[in-house]
């Protein structure tokens, strides 16, 4: 840290303030005035030095200097800070209680950061602890952000977040940026949220914890099992549920804003997060800055101030669907009726919040792991009846799965029907289910005939968007003259003379 040469350094400039300033040598320090004695017995006390005082005593502010020199080079220095910022100390040195010294030191800590900032010095607060860091020496750039720059910071191995010089001339990104410290630390008694420690106003970054990777490169790094998987998404659940518990949500979920950190999930960046109980959001509704698009729900794409936890759940089933396929718009895996339910257009049809959607996993994955249950659902299917277990049921085939069921199971069609009504978002990926794996399990044409029959019971009732309908008609045309089934054939026929769009009518005719 000091490295002294000819002539005065940066280095020596920022040991005099040090010194200077815990002396109270300053017309503006908030340090007691502390004269030769004093000083002596503070460090002979407190650091187990045997100084004595004397006449011809040098300057008292350079016996803190070299009091101080000695301490880093001893790697104690933070060790002094830590002890002259806390409240213990000043208690003693200010003879105040402790409700009137914990805000003395945060204004401590501005003045500290005010006369260090222009040597690029700043003092950092973990926990109870300060560390004095160097700027320029000691952090190194790991990320670019839109509004932040991300850092770590080399001796402690902790990381800094940093808003971007261009944008401390705007208030708005100022207040978002600190409200995202703000309400992370407000939830720092919930594991699984990630740690940060302290903001520095002076210029505008916060300290947090250093996490070892996202979510997003580990899955694409890491092969894991179907069960490692679930314990992940579980996790996740498990962590927003709490949040939302608090009536806070973070409105920016994503596989790059979930981290791991010794296999254990931490959740960051809540600089879109909201707190309900708090007016502190009403400068957002304007803003450009709305989340990862893949993972964002559409009322949020249009006016960021109409969100609510049902936005978190949206985020959450795009977030599940990436943990199980690495697409975060793939749902074909076993909880796919929680995902369609978790991002249906309709927010009125959506989970309440995170946990009412954790809820419902864990007791779709029960389901998922009773080896008797699927016998039972069978049964009902055959009898042409229909409840929530045969919905969950259907919700949890793989692509293969549904088409064999569709071919060998008794009156599944007419559950898939019900589904329809129920969940009318699962008719797109229903169909492209059908689309990926019917003629791969059709050993006989006449197999074929079944997905006509859901294709032209979409087609007549008018069910779904008209690009749903579009894919119906592809698959219909498919069967009737691909796999050249008349039986397919007739079903357009009939379509056709009871009157049909002309743009379906014109797939269903093409050969």
């Amino acid at each position: 840290m000091y490295n002294y040469s000819r002539g005065e350094s940066v280095e020596d400039k920022c040991l005099e303030i040090i010194s200077k300033e815990f002396c109270g040598d300053f017309e503006d320090s908030l340090y007691e005035y502390k004269s030769g004695p004093q000083l002596v017995l503070f460090f002979n006390s407190n650091f187990r030095y045997n100084d004595q005082y004397y006449n011809g005593f040098p300057s008292r502010w350079i016996y803190v200097s070299e009091k101080v020199k000695d301490l880093y080079n001893n790697d104690k220095l933070n060790n002094f800070f830590s002890f002259i910022m806390s409240v213990e100390f000043h208690i003693q040195e200010k003879e105040k209680t402790i409700v009137e010294i914990v805000p003395f030191i945060e204004k401590l800590k501005k003045q500290w950061n005010r006369k260090l900032r222009p040597y690029k010095y700043q003092l950092i607060q973990i926990g109870d602890r300060f560390e004095l860091t160097n700027l320029d020496e000691d952090l190194k750039l790991i990320g670019v952000g839109g509004c932040a720059n991300v850092y770590i910071q080399k001796s402690t191995d902790l990381v800094i977040k940093q808003l971007k010089w261009e944008n401390l001339l705007d208030e708005s990104i100022k207040h978002r940026f600190k409200r995202e410290f703000q309400i992370t630390k407000n939830l720092y008694d919930i594991d699984g949220i990630i740690k940060v420690y302290d903001f520095n106003e002076s210029d505008y970054f916060y300290v947090m914890e250093k996490c070892d990777i996202t979510l997003h490169d580990f899955l694409i790094s890491k092969s894991l099992s179907d069960e490692a998987k679930e314990d992940i998404i579980i996790e996740i659940l498990s962590i927003v549920a709490k949040v939302h518990d608090r009536n806070i949500i973070h409105r920016d979920i994503s596989s790059n804003n979930i981290f791991l950190k010794e296999n254990s999930i931490r959740i960051a960046d809540f600089g879109l997060g909201k707190n309900f109980n708090l007016v502190l959001s009403h400068q957002t509704k304007n803003t450009t800055q709305l989340g990862q698009v893949q993972y964002c729900p559409p009322e949020q794409l249009m006016l960021l101030k109409d969100t609510g936890k049902y936005s978190d759940v949206y985020s959450l089933g795009r977030i599940i669907n990436f943990i199980l396929t690495n697409n975060p718009n793939d749902k074909n895996h076993n909880y796919k009726l929680l995902v369609e339910k978790a991002t249906s257009l309709d927010t009125d049809r959506r989970y309440n919040d995170a946990g009412e959607m954790y809820n419902s996993f864990l007791k779709t994955k029960k389901y998922k792991e009773d080896d008797k249950k699927e016998k039972i659902i069978l049964n009902i299917i055959k009898s042409n009846k229909y409840n929530d277990e045969v919905a969950i049921y259907i919700s949890s085939l793989s692509s293969k799965e549904l088409c064999n069921n569709i071919i060998n199971i008794n009156n599944f069609k007419n559950s898939l029907y019900h589904y329809f009504n129920d969940y009318p978002e699962s008719i797109s990926e229903i169909l492209r289910f059908i689309e990926l794996d019917m003629d791969n399990e059709c050993n006989r044409f006449e197999d074929a005939d079944n997905f006509a029959d859901i294709a032209e019971h979409i087609l007549r009732k008018n069910l779904s968007r008209f690009e749903v309908r579009e894919k119906a008609a592809e698959i219909l045309n498919h069967v009737a003259f691909y796999v050249n089934r008349y039986y397919a054939q007739r079903l357009i026929d009939s379509l056709i003379d009871n009157g049909i769009e002309s743009m379906l009518e014109e797939i269903l005719v093409q050969y």
